[in-house]
């Protein structure tokens, strides 16, 4: 009786809203060759706490990775459990952001995009019956947009 009523105690607990979309990927042009915007990009990472994880100056990629435990990654991320609840409260996040460069006139083709991985390997987020997932969080596209802006600023005269 008591492992019937805890489905639906965690419904309550766990205080979920819709699952985020993920902001589509930054596509844009740089005047700046793929290597250029590879180190750029690695950059703008490094500084904002990112291990990079890929990178490939000469392939014009470069992937990183920044994980969290609950809330570290609140300012770049959006979730379907509200905050101070024990979903929110239980999960260790991983937010990695992916940037490609391929050769163009004057410059580089840029993708960026960002995915989150939600983990809940703690005993309450166990407790309440959650499991890892990829569709729990979304990048709220706030470091895209911040690699971006670097590679314009570092393309400018």
């Amino acid at each position: 009786m008591c492992t019937r009523l805890m489905v639906p105690a965690a419904a309550i607990l766990a205080a979920c809203v819709s699952p985020p979309a993920p902001p589509a990927p930054q596509e844009f042009h740089a005047a700046l060759t793929p290597q250029r915007a590879v180190a750029a990009s690695g950059h703008v990472l490094v500084a904002d706490g990112f291990d990079i994880q890929t990178s490939d100056a000469a392939a014009g990629i470069i992937t990183a990775k920044r994980q969290r435990s609950p809330h570290g990654n609140d300012s770049l991320i959006v979730c379907k459990f509200k905050p101070g609840s024990i979903g929110s409260n239980a999960m260790t996040t991983t937010l990695s952001v992916s940037v490609s460069a391929r050769p163009a006139s004057d410059g580089s083709d840029v993708l960026i995009s960002g995915r989150v991985h939600s983990s809940y390997g703690t005993t309450s987020g166990r407790m309440i019956g959650l499991e890892d997932s990829d569709a729990d969080c979304a990048s709220n596209g706030s470091e895209e947009r911040r690699i971006a802006a670097a590679l314009a600023a570092t393309a400018s005269p």
